[in-house]
């Protein structure tokens, strides 16, 4: 049994290190994911106000700036690939629709 040890002394060492280190790296990978997961969703909920925000103020105007257009447009796409909704697809494509005045205008 000694001579088993003996001549199995670095696979064993080998082994022992990673049943610690597997288990320590799937926590952080855990943790990690935990966390991106919570930072979509607040800015997804940020964005959704926003997108909200804009879209309520053009149609109370009854029109829409360039500059908002374009802020909106990036808004919705980063808001979709986050996993967005429909309900303010539905609210930004009526937006959207509104005429659109040059910036200089306001």
């Amino acid at each position: 049994m000694e001579d088993f040890f003996t001549a199995h002394k670095l696979q064993l060492f080998v082994a022992t290190i990673q049943c610690g280190i597997i288990p320590f790296v799937y926590s952080l990978y855990s943790s990690h994911n935990k966390r991106s997961k919570a930072r979509d969703e607040a800015l997804r909920s940020i964005l959704r106000t926003e997108i909200i925000r804009i879209c309520m103020k053009a149609e109370k105007r009854g029109y829409l700036f360039m500059y908002e257009l374009e802020n909106l447009n990036d808004m919705f796409n980063a808001y979709s690939a986050l996993g967005g909704n429909g309900a303010v697809k539905a609210l930004y494509e009526i937006t959207i629709k509104l005429p659109h005045i040059p910036n200089d205008k306001e």
